[in-house]
């Protein structure tokens, strides 16, 4: 489809909808998704208008069964509003399966952490279902018990799993996530209890948001490598 015959198509279906968009927005919308893209422009200008039409300009020409277009956004309103403008250019069945329209947490939750997550990690699931439960960093709970570090006996002090997580560094380090700890100048016992604490953490099916983020990144970069021995 040349690019005339694709603003045709375009200008139709806004004609439909009462919509007048300027000629550096349909440009937008017709341009290649094999080709890099940046839209900028000030705020109330109709960036998520137009990027819900060109979602769902591309959806409507999809022909891939499984195999779809995702449009990410950081927050949960985002996703809202585009998944709406979507819906409203190219109707209810242009933001189901196999497309996927929400935050990037929930797509890198969904789409890689849940399902590929234990390969990495060895855990091996409940009842098949090889899915992560996420804790909070605040969170102190006796199911954390068994993954606890003792820092100091004298007087009594101890690392939480969830209060640090591993850092996609090479080689990996350890980072805090809590006021409390500081994990700057610790001995490198210290430092193997923790990374092991972790690891085990990781291997019975838990993680933190940042644990989430850092399996994901691992999982996506084949250069690297992690795993629970």
């Amino acid at each position: 489809m040349s690019d005339e015959e694709k603003l045709a198509k375009v200008r139709t279906r806004l004609d439909s909808l009462d919509l007048n968009l300027s000629g550096e927005q349909l440009d937008f919308i017709i341009h290649p998704i094999t080709e890099a893209c940046y839209l900028k422009a000030c705020p109330g200008s109709g960036k998520t208008e137009v990027v819900g039409i060109k979602a769902a300009f591309e959806i409507a020409g999809w022909d891939e069964s499984f195999n779809g277009l995702a449009v990410l956004s950081f927050t949960k309103n985002a996703a809202k509003e585009i998944g709406n403008r979507i819906k409203k250019f190219g109707g209810t069945n242009a933001i189901k399966h196999p497309h996927f329209i929400g935050t990037i947490d929930s797509w890198l939750h969904a789409y890689i952490l849940h399902p590929f997550a234990h390969k990495s990690t060895k855990y091996n699931g409940q009842n098949r279902d090889k899915s992560y439960r996420l804790v909070d960093n605040d969170e102190k709970h006796n199911f954390l018990l068994p993954f606890q570090t003792i820092l100091s006996k004298q007087p009594f002090k101890d690392i939480w799993v969830n209060e640090y997580y591993f850092e996609t560094t090479d080689p990996i380090t350890i980072q805090s996530q809590s006021r409390n700890i500081d994990l700057t100048n610790v001995s490198s016992d210290l430092v193997s209890e923790l990374k092991e604490n972790k690891r085990k953490f990781l291997k019975s099916g838990l993680a933190t948001y940042a644990d989430a983020e850092f399996l994901c990144y691992y999982l996506l970069n084949p250069e690297n490598s992690f795993g629970v021995k």
